[in-house]
């Protein structure tokens, strides 16, 4: 498996720093379980190390330090702040003092976060998963944590509040910094700086997904761009870390119990770095980081050199592949030399490659075309081991499916437009699939199939053209489902029986 996890544990909320040429990986881990997320099962500070944020050696368990934290550097010293109340010191991030509380005085500041945990409330504790940062006009530290505000309606209530501190241990409460307004409780927030804006990551409870607001300053306010999530709910808690490259976002990636698609989440790993960029509109995108490509094997289909007919197979429908350039039935469109070419007026039509491969990397060019003048909802997709990705232009989303039908993930693309082709990129290894539109990532999920290994385009009440189209295999262990720790069968998509 790619995705990072101690022997047997997961890996929940994190924070990562940079010692010299190493980074130095902390973070909420315990005892997988098929029962639920473990949290409080044999719950303790991981620690790893890595010299490029992919491959990680395990390191002794952090005694001293508990919960969701955030590590800094102070002076020629480290400090890790935990659960907003508590701080450790280091001299080496190995061995640390015993924790100091922190100096707060929230009952002060009532107008801005509530100050206790009423169950009949609320279902949140306020006030947790600090992320310091240094804020270079006013030469001292910020925290952004997440809390709630004592008045309003209660599912509204939710802020990422901020508290400054000169010495990292006496705080002064400053006012919230994105909400209240819309949340119930958000989580996991922390900042970056690209491109001459300031942008804030946080999650939302209880429905998870990751969401984004930009701000001028480094202190907000902040305000919502996409107003919906950036990315699917299986990336979680997070954090982005500046390397010489640039900005890396990596998340704790959730996955599926030993029930696979029927059960709830459950803590996994974290997941591989993803490059950060700004897009139009002050949005943010997703990239592939290199380390995808460095896994490629040697090409198994690349229909600039091969023609299509010799590996793809026609299974039911309008399927045709041209040899060479044909116009379209609306006369203006032109279906290139050696693509794929399906049609679908009432039964839906597919197309698969006449071999299985498990673990791969495969990219193509794809259109839904206006041929068939019908005015519907023109959608078409692909495919892998009985799981599909549904192109809707009508509802303008792509939507992930298992193969028994049921969706396990759906993302909307405002933008999507007919008649033109996107760029696609799907990756998968061991179940875990990234998809890149036009190299913006738009889901990072586990999805577990059916066994079949099969790869397909598949179309219904539409046309479909692919084009461009190059499979790889990964060099990769294939480890069909079940963790290296024990190949015999107890262990089900990493989740310990």
């Amino acid at each position: 498996m790619l995705e990072y996890h101690p022997r047997e544990q997961y890996v929940n909320d994190f924070t990562i720093i940079r010692k010299g040429g190493l980074y130095h990986l902390f973070h909420i881990s315990g005892k997988r379980t098929n029962a639920g997320p473990g949290l409080t099962d044999e719950m303790r500070q991981g620690h790893a190390v890595s010299k490029d944020l992919i491959h990680w050696q395990e390191k002794p368990y952090v005694t001293k330090v508990g919960g969701a934290c955030s590590c800094v550097r102070f002076g020629d010293r480290y400090a890790i702040i935990s659960n907003v109340n508590h701080i450790c010191w280091s001299k080496d991030l190995n061995e640390w003092s015993e924790p100091e509380p922190l100096v707060f005085d929230f009952a002060k500041n009532t107008r801005y976060y509530e100050t206790g945990w009423d169950m009949a409330e609320a279902r949140y504790n306020s006030h947790r998963d600090p992320n310091i940062v240094w804020d270079p006009e006013k030469k001292c530290f910020v925290m952004f944590f997440c809390s709630r505000v004592s008045y309003g309606e209660m599912f509204t209530r939710g802020c990422v509040g901020l508290a400054e501190s000169a010495d990292l241990v006496h705080w002064k409460l400053q006012k919230p910094v994105l909400g209240p307004g819309d949340h119930l409780f958000p989580e996991s927030p922390h900042v970056i700086d690209l491109d001459g804006k300031y942008h804030l990551f946080f999650t939302v409870s209880p429905e998870n997904g990751l969401r984004h607001a930009v701000a001028e300053r480094l202190r907000g306010p902040y305000t919502e761009v996409e107003r919906m999530d950036v990315l699917p709910a299986y990336v979680t808690a997070s954090e982005a870390v500046k390397t010489d490259d640039g900005w890396l976002f990596l998340g704790r990636l959730e996955d599926r119990s030993q029930a696979c698609n029927q059960a709830r989440m459950v803590p996994r790993a974290l997941c591989l770095p993803l490059r950060v960029v700004a897009g139009a509109g002050d949005r943010i995108l997703f990239q592939a980081h290199d380390c995808l490509a460095a896994l490629r094997g040697k090409s198994l289909f690349d229909s600039a050199c091969q023609p299509l007919q010799s590996c793809w197979q026609v299974q039911s429908g309008d399927w045709r592949i041209n040899t060479s350039p044909a116009l379209a039935p609306n006369r203006h469109e032109t279906i290139p030399a050696n693509s794929l070419y399906g049609s679908s007026g009432q039964a839906p039509a597919l197309v698969m490659l006449d071999r299985p491969v498990r673990n791969f990397d495969l990219e193509f060019e794809f259109q839904l075309p206006t041929f068939n003048g019908f005015d519907g909802q023109y959608r078409g997709g692909f495919g892998c081991d009985g799981v599909r990705f549904q192109v809707d232009a009508w509802n303008k989303a792509v939507f992930c499916q298992d193969h028994t039908g049921d969706i396990l993930a759906f993302k909307a693309l405002p933008f999507f437009k007919c008649d033109r082709y996107y760029r696609v990129r799907l990756f998968r290894c061991d179940g875990i699939t990234q998809l890149f539109f036009d190299d913006e990532l738009l889901m990072y999920l586990p999805a577990y199939g059916n066994g079949s290994h099969r790869i397909e385009f598949h179309v219904d009440h539409s046309d479909v053209i692919v084009r461009n189209l190059r499979l790889w295999p990964l060099q990769v262990d294939d480890n069909r489902g079940f963790a290296l720790d024990n190949p015999q069968g107890a262990t089900m998509n990493g989740i310990y029986s």
